[in-house]
């Protein structure tokens, strides 16, 4: 059975940061699922943060592989 995103789930997100000036680091931030937009993409919180990531009309899109880097998607545990 393949995984299937559903609300509550926890996923990690990539979110692009800057780290000693380097602006294409790439970090991995727990998150948990909160909702879908209307593309059918989840809303994702950070946990413990609060940051959101995806809109109402616009949510994150999964990265189908773990090996790339892909910010601002996300993947799943």
């Amino acid at each position: 059975m393949a995984w299937v995103a559903k609300v509550n789930r926890h996923v990690a997100v990539v979110v692009q940061k800057t780290v000693g000036g380097n602006a294409n680091y790439a970090k991995r931030r727990p998150g948990v699922i909160t909702a879908f937009a209307t593309d059918t993409n989840p809303r994702i919180r950070v946990r413990h943060i609060g940051e959101t990531y995806g809109s109402a009309g616009v949510g994150v899109v999964r990265q189908p592989s773990t090996n790339a880097v892909a910010v601002n998607k996300y993947v799943s545990w």
